[in-house]
Parts: structure tokens; sequence; C-alpha cells
């Protein structure tokens, strides 16, 4: 699952087990079993629940509304969405593609099967094929499937986000109720860095992140720490979007010196644009990332799979496909820049230069759990006291099948 997408792999050697899998998987996106069973969506969405009966607690339950309560508990998933929501507040980015936990239980069965006839369609849909494959039998496998369907006159295209000014945040984080609260405040800075077209740039980036914040005796990462403002740092680039983004992360930064730390970076980036970068160590970075590139190790995961996400990452936007999977060029003009100002200019135009940015500080609570619990049990003390008899027996009735349900 990505912001804006979700891709369904299957990877196999034998030639009618690909068969087999390709077949389940067409049916199980394009007919899930879901669109004709509110069972499915009360299960793996969300219900109500009276366990005690008419007189019981109103509570909620369901697989991703209980995923997405502790996703938002973590403070990595509450600093990820904050950013994005204040870096995209106009495109598809601005939203929690998980769902958040206070909004899933506005979602309705009819809703959900309306949204997946729109967007769970041919037309929306993009199909790779890679490897020893027998074309005569997976398209025709395929055809099988997509025939039953038109073209709908709907377009998908996900929008730029518009420029924006400076823009900051401060919210709470969960920690334990016995940990101690005193320096560990958390700083994100994020900044947009440039659109999924821009290879060279976006690749320099990453250069520059691995030869400047890798490792703790890297010169950004080092300086920042010399600082004694925070005890972590780290860098954080989010690609895979239409406009991909940036993250400087400071860990248990010292109460009140949020500001002191957010200067003292800035001053710190300043002076390596204007010193310099270490070409030795530019150039030991984009050797390496090379090497990587064009060694296609990508661990257990099938190469397939790998290039068409590579591939989504530039055709879902508009993009050539070719150019995800087509590097040489790239790399040989980034070393030539080894010998210009290039990497400093695009240092510089990332973080000093760029209006684009949100700051987000996270304060520790050891009440934030308690107090959201406390929140959502008056919730549904109200919800509950504005039901009629008619539908706490509606709710007691589906709970009773669901249960059988699942029994069966």
């Amino acid at each position: 699952t990505f912001p804006d997408k979700t891709m369904y792999p299957i990877s196999t050697r034998n030639d009618r087990d690909y068969l087999n899998l390709m077949s389940v998987y067409m049916d199980a996106v394009l007919h899930p079993a879901i669109l004709s069973n509110p069972n499915i969506f009360r299960q793996e969405g969300w219900h109500y629940e009276l366990k005690d009966g008419a007189d019981g607690e109103l509570t909620r339950s369901g697989v991703v509304l209980n995923e997405m309560r502790g996703a938002f508990s973590s403070a990595d998933e509450l600093e990820l969405y904050h950013l994005t929501d204040m870096l995209y507040p106009d495109t598809c980015y601005h939203h929690e593609s998980g769902g958040k936990p206070e909004n899933i239980p506005e979602l309705t069965y009819e809703q959900f099967v309306s949204s997946h006839a729109k967007y769970y369609h041919p037309s929306n849909a993009e199909i790779f094929l890679d490897g020893s494959v027998n074309l005569d039998d997976a398209l025709s496998l395929l055809d099988s499937y997509l025939s039953e369907y038109e073209p709908l006159g709907v377009s998908f295209e996900i929008a730029d986000q518009k420029p924006i000014t400076p823009v900051e945040r401060s919210v709470e984080y969960e920690i334990a109720p016995n940990e101690n609260p005193e320096n560990k405040t958390r700083l994100a800075l994020g900044f947009l860095a440039g659109r999924f077209d821009e290879q060279k740039k976006n690749i320099a980036s990453e250069i520059l992140i691995g030869a400047l914040t890798s490792t703790n005796e890297s010169p950004l990462k080092k300086a920042v720490l010399e600082t004694g403002l925070c005890e972590e740092m780290a860098t954080v680039p989010y690609d895979s979007v239409k406009q991909n983004f940036v993250v400087f992360e400071f860990r248990n930064v010292k109460d009140g010196k949020c500001d002191e730390l957010r200067e003292r970076f800035n001053s710190i980036v300043s002076d390596i644009v204007k010193t310099g970068i270490d070409r030795k160590l530019l150039e030991a970075t984009l050797n390496n990332l090379e090497f990587k590139v064009r060694e296609k190790d990508f661990g257990s995961a099938p190469k397939g799979i790998v290039y068409a996400m590579n591939i989504l990452a530039s055709t879902l936007y508009g993009g050539d496909p070719t150019s995800a999977l087509s590097f040489s060029e790239c790399f040989n003009e980034l070393r030539d820049a080894l010998s210009g100002n290039y990497y400093e200019e695009v240092l510089s135009s990332v973080i000093l230069e760029n209006e684009h940015r949100a700051a987000l500080i996270m304060t520790p609570s050891a009440t934030l759990g308690e107090k959201r619990t406390n929140r959502e049990k008056a919730e549904l003390a109200k919800i509950k006291a504005g039901f009629s008899k008619e539908e706490i027996d509606g709710i007691l009735k589906m709970n009773e099948e669901l249960a059988l349900w699942q029994q069966t």
C-alpha cells in the first residue's frame, strides 16, 4: 500500500501456479466477497458492539479501525500524518490513506461499495507482466475478467500541490504512563524536495542525504549532535509520490530548545553550502548508490515487482515508464557535476531557500492515551443515548449475525 496506489503482486516459478494466482487476485480485486456480504465490512472495517446487551456500553471494533488506532498511537506514524497534512493541503496526500481512527466510523457500507465501483475498476488499473510469461495464456485469462467492463469517463489524475507558505504545528504524542517526559520533545522539519520527473535532482538529494547524515560522523549529523540540543537525528526521504519530500527528524530535544535547534540546523547547513562538501565523500556515496542501482539486488523481492513499483512511480503521474528503469546518463551527469557547485546548490534549494516547508513539534504526554479513550467513551455514550429502541435492537441483531458468520 502507498499513499496514492495499492499493488497486488504475485510471483511464482510455476506456470500453472502463475495462472491460478492471477485468477485468484483478479477475482479478489474486481469481485471481492465484501460487495455482497456486509459482515466482511463489519469485521474488517468497523461496527458498533453491545457485548452486554441493550444496557451495556456501546463500543466500536474492526480490524482496520483497531490497526489505525495503534498506528496513531505511534509517534512515527503521527509525525508522518501531520507533515503530509501540512505539506500537501490540497491533494490526496493531505489524507491518511489508512483512515484516521476518528473518521473511519463515518464510512458506511454503501459508501464503501460505491468507492470500490469507482476506483477498483480496470480504467484505474495498470497490469504488469514480467519474466518468461506465456502471453497467450496470460492475456486470455486477463481478458476473461477485463472484457466485462466498459471504460469509465473519469479522470484519476493527481494534481500538483501548489506552493505553500511555511507552516508550523505543535502536537502531543503518547508515552508510557511511568515514562519520564523530560527532554523527550521531537522536532521534524519537512521540505518538498522535487517532482517525480526530476531524476537528477532526486538522486542528487539521495546522495546528499547519504553523504551528510548517514552516520554519526557524517558532517551535518555530527555538527547537529555536537550542539547537545538533541540526542538523535535522522533524515528520511519520501519518494514514490508525485512530489517528493524529505524529513529531518530530531529526537529527545532538550525542553524549550526547538527554536534554537532549528536556527543551529539552518546555520550548519548554510556553513556547509559556503565551505563546500568533501568531493571524495560525495563521490564515494555516488559510487555506492550507483553500484546498488546497477546490481539490482532487491533481496527476497522478485525483480519484476520492484520494476513495476519503479515504473508506477512515473507512469501514475503521466511520466515516461522507461525513466524509472534507466539511470546511466543521469549518473554520468552527476559524476560530472562533482567538479562544480551543483550539490551545494541542490542542498541550498531544498533547505535554505525552500518556502514549501513545514515544522512539527511533538511533546510527550503520559495521559494522551487515557484522554483519547475517555473522549471516545463520552462520544459513544452520547451516540447511544440518541438511539431509538429499534436502533439498539438492530445493533444487537447485527452483532449476533456477525458472530454467527465468524464462527461458521
